[in-house]
């Protein structure tokens, strides 16, 4: 497997997403195979490399994991497989492997068993988003199911509850409900198993109980060590094939058509609500019209001229107020006299003061 970096042209590692995005530009175009007749099928595969490429470092998750995980990927893992184009170098580091393993009899020295998910994260482990025997679907169902049966075994070998399969990753034709079960769960992946066999020291070999104490905690700092590292790459994985499969694509662009005829339907409630909104206060403005029309034409009959007011029925005189005393300035009453401030009477001094 090449560098991602390499296959899109990136010399620094540390570039901008920007500058991947114009070298996967760039690349692409050099690599499409309509640019490329006379060579089609290599500019097919070198394409897919640079799709591939800019799929993983255009994401910063993927990218983040890449980086931290480069070397092992390109120089291969000391437990399992992956990295390198060579068959002949791929056949040894497996012969190696093997040979371990049968060397290692010893349960407490025998090396993590099941597949290495790290190779899985190459675009190259299937041919094609079918359900054929090297498929998309057929691959990650198989790497799954054997993952399951392992957390199976354990789960079993600790004589804990009924163990409780993990959703499948299932064929082209899973359901919605079958698809987001199995990403919610492998998202979340955490293994049932104790990690006994990362073990680098045999507590019964210990000479007292000191020794004995420091090899346990050696042993429970690898084991934290291997089940993070699996419980991380599982989740990483969960991760980059949600963003490559076409299920999960389909489902997304269902629920964007639900959702703009849902919202579709909403504005047209909303339009429908406002006409007749709009009707109703029409009928009601031309009610009210016909029936003050109808009232005015009944007082225009009886002869009745408008309202009469309470001050003009009580007026008995004739000042431009209209009204009993309106002329009169206000003015507040003397305490001394009774009388109104600035010198005028009342009207009993009016009077003459007689009774």
């Amino acid at each position: 497997m090449r560098d991602l970096y390499e296959t899109l042209g990136i010399e620094d590692r540390r570039c901008s997403q920007e500058e991947v995005k114009k070298a996967y530009k760039k690349a692409a175009l050099k690599w499409h195979p309509d640019r490329n007749v006379n060579n089609v099928e290599e500019a097919t595969e070198k394409f897919k490399e640079v799709q591939h490429a800019y799929t993983v470092l255009s994401d910063k998750r993927e990218r983040a994991w890449y980086d931290n995980h480069r070397d092992e990927i390109l120089n291969g893992y000391p437990n399992g497989g992956g990295g390198g184009d060579d068959p002949q170098e791929r056949a040894a580091r497996a012969s190696q492997r093997q040979q371990r393993e049968e060397d290692f009899f010893d349960p407490i020295r025998r090396p993590p068993k099941g597949p290495n998910v790290m190779d899985y994260f190459d675009p190259n482990k299937f041919k094609g988003f079918d359900d054929g025997p090297k498929g998309f679907y057929t691959v990650y169902h198989k790497l799954f199911k054997e993952l399951d049966e392992i957390e199976r075994l354990w789960h079993e070998r600790s004589e804990a509850e009924e163990y409780e399969p993990s959703p499948m990753f299932g064929d082209s034709k899973a359901s919605t409900n079958e698809v987001m079960a199995f990403y919610q769960h492998w998202s979340s992946f955490v293994s049932a198993r104790t990690f006994a066999e990362c073990d680098r020291y045999n507590p019964n070999e210990a000479e007292d109980r000191r020794v004995r104490r420091a090899m346990e905690q050696e042993n429970a700092k690898f084991r934290k060590q291997e089940r993070s590292k699996l419980q991380g790459d599982v989740r990483d994985l969960a991760h980059y094939l949600r963003r490559r499969d076409p299920r999960v694509a389909e489902i997304a662009a269902r629920r964007r058509r639900e959702d703009e005829r849902a919202e579709s339907k909403k504005k047209e409630e909303k339009a429908r609500k406002a006409e007749e909104y709009a009707r109703q206060k029409a009928e009601w403005r031309e009610d009210e019209r016909r029936r003050l029309a109808e009232e005015a034409e009944d007082e225009a009959l009886n002869g009745y001229t408008g309202p009469v007011r309470l001050a003009d029925l009580d007026s008995d005189d004739d000042d431009e107020y209209g009204g009993k005393g309106r002329g009169r300035k206000k003015g507040r009453k003397s305490k001394k006299s009774g009388g109104l401030k600035g010198g005028k009477k009342g009207p009993k001094a009016a009077g003459g003061g007689q009774a």
